[in-house]
């Protein structure tokens, strides 16, 4: 339900479901990745995805996904649990690649985060639309409509 809730609410994200994150996360032999998710009265309404690794030096912790419904209003003590997960794991930082137009990059903000300088990264994120219809909609061009996270990235 919360899958298909936050796809909904997203009009250019990639579809993500049950079986793609167990494919996405849980298949892959040679990364660990660490799923939280977010209860609010019995419902699911967040959902993050971390993953350890050393760049440049620093043990970071990947927030490769990070998926919010608008609704949900248990952000802060979300962002709090995520504090405590990088501080016992005894991670430098914490690093995301949100959408600024997103409910999620302003929970970030409002929780103490800042941007990361472009030249942190350890290679630049490219994204490549190529129009296969002439009536294609403009939505689907417009970035400030995607929704796109570490995850919708091979190299993480």
């Amino acid at each position: 339900e919360f899958l298909s809730l936050f796809n909904r609410e997203n009009q250019n994200v990639t579809f993500r479901s049950a079986e793609f994150l167990i494919w996405r996360y849980e298949q892959i032999p040679k990364r660990k990745y660490h799923l939280f998710k977010l209860i609010e009265n019995g419902s699911m309404t967040g959902l993050a995805i971390i993953r350890a690794k050393y760049i440049y030096g620093l043990r970071c912790g990947i927030l490769i996904d990070f998926c919010l419904l608008k609704k949900s209003k248990m952000r802060p003590k979300f962002f709090k649990v995520l504090r405590e997960i990088s501080k016992n794991n005894k991670l430098d930082i914490l690093l995301a690649a949100i959408p600024e137009h997103t409910v999620e990059y302003s929970c970030l903000q409002k929780n103490g985060y800042y941007k990361m300088p472009m030249n942190f990264l350890p290679q630049k994120l490219s994204v490549i639309i190529r129009k296969h219809l002439p009536d294609c909609p403009p939505q689907v061009t417009d970035f400030s409509k995607w929704f796109l996270t570490f995850g919708d990235y091979d190299i993480f």
